[in-house]
């Protein structure tokens, strides 16, 4: 369920919003890169103050111990208000997952009319090898969000290794070379949902199977509670994809951060 490596969360004094997170901003439409890559992405971040996950943990501790859609609400709401400080800060903290969702519609769209992209051409390349199915997703996950040593790639190479076989278990004759504007979308949604849901497990997610009753029942409701961001993302991500023309590799960064924020306003509307 993606809570092998979950933790007590990011400490007190640290930036909400670590350097290394890209900014919250379309990339230059022309190459996909921030137009100064050079300068650190979050200069003015915040700092955390101590306790930023106890109300989150709370939350979800009784959520783990008996449930309750509003324990549940209650402590996700928490998780982005005061865990990553509400607002803006919140949604800068997933600027790469936006990034990243930029880097795989390129990947599997060529650019969708831009310049053709390294992504895109790795793909290219594994599917005129003919290797299976696993092997392209590998390949994918290897172009689009090699590891670094952070978290955040982990959770992010997770959310792309699922969402993608996601696809292929509800379309298993998808061409990852041609994919309908269908199965494009679909794909991109989930990616973005799977990705929020992936940092949420990694920073709280021990406390719901801590304190469930069973290791079953704890499973249950970490699927619960990725089911519910799942259907909050997603429905944001819908909403500002079918308000505009097809979109390019800096018009889907553009998306998913409007997606982000909205999303994390709806979360934080159930904050105790």
């Amino acid at each position: 369920m993606g809570t092998s490596s979950s933790s007590n969360g990011p400490g007190a004094n640290v930036p909400m919003v670590p350097p290394w997170v890209p900014p919250l901003s379309p990339p230059d439409e022309a190459d996909g890169t921030p137009a100064t890559p050079e300068v650190p992405a979050q200069p003015d971040a915040p700092l955390a103050p101590a306790g930023r996950f106890f109300s989150t943990r709370l939350n979800l501790g009784r959520f783990g111990a008996s449930g309750g859609r509003d324990n549940l609400t209650r402590g996700v709401g928490n998780y982005f208000k005061s865990g990553y400080g509400g607002g803006g800060t919140a949604a800068r903290r997933f600027g790469g997952t936006a990034r990243s969702a930029g880097a795989l519609l390129g990947a599997l769209s060529g650019g969708a009319g831009a310049a053709r992209t390294p992504e895109h051409d790795a793909l290219e390349a594994a599917v005129q090898a003919g290797v299976g199915t696993e092997q392209i997703i590998n390949v994918l996950i290897e172009a689009i969000s090699p590891v670094d040593g952070t978290q955040d790639a982990e959770a992010n190479r997770k959310a792309l290794a699922d969402s993608l076989s996601e696809l292929v278990t509800q379309n298993p004759n998808a061409d990852f070379l041609n994919l309908t504007p269908e199965q494009l979308n679909h794909l991109m949604a989930l990616f973005v949902a799977n990705d929020v849901f992936m940092r949420f497990s990694l920073d709280v997610g021990k406390a719901i199977l801590e304190h469930a009753p069973s290791i079953p029942t704890g499973l249950s409701r970490i699927k619960e509670a990725k089911d519910y961001i799942r259907e909050v993302v997603i429905a944001q991500f819908n909403k500002h994809l079918a308000a505009g023309t097809p979109p390019t590799k800096a018009r889907m960064v553009s998306i998913v951060s409007s997606a982000l924020r909205d999303a994390i306003e709806v979360f934080e509307g159930y904050a105790s």
